[in-house]
């Protein structure tokens, strides 16, 4: 799960929540079309220090602009393998993430059915 504490240290928690509700919009929105047979293609960019050391608010030589770099260099890595693997995925024929829309949440449709 993605989290925007790190960026909303400070933000109030409306915004916080606006965010939240936005976030989770676009990736309902990126997820249907997935399933509908769109292609798309992710990349991340490796991180430079002076933006790191902006977003933390410290010099780019500081301990805390290093464990920063670091761990978004080590994120961007991921993604990278990760946007490999997904190339190498067959598509299927039925939708795979299945995500229960809010139309459908308000009508009640996609309530699972239980045993």
């Amino acid at each position: 799960m993605l989290s925007f504490e790190s960026s909303g240290k400070k933000r109030d928690k409306e915004r916080l929540n606006e965010l939240r509700t936005g976030l989770r919009t676009a990736l309902r929105f990126l997820a249907a079309q997935i399933d509908a047979g769109v292609s798309m293609e992710v990349r991340s960019e490796p991180p430079r220090a002076r933006d790191v050391a902006e977003s933390e608010g410290e010099d780019v030589k500081s301990a805390k602009t290093k464990r920063a770099l670091e761990k978004a260099r080590k994120i961007a890595a991921r993604i990278q393998r990760a946007g490999v693997a997904m190339r190498a995925l067959k598509r299927a024929s039925e939708p795979i993430l299945a995500l229960e829309s809010p139309v459908e949440k308000k009508k009640g449709r996609g309530k699972r059915e239980t045993s």
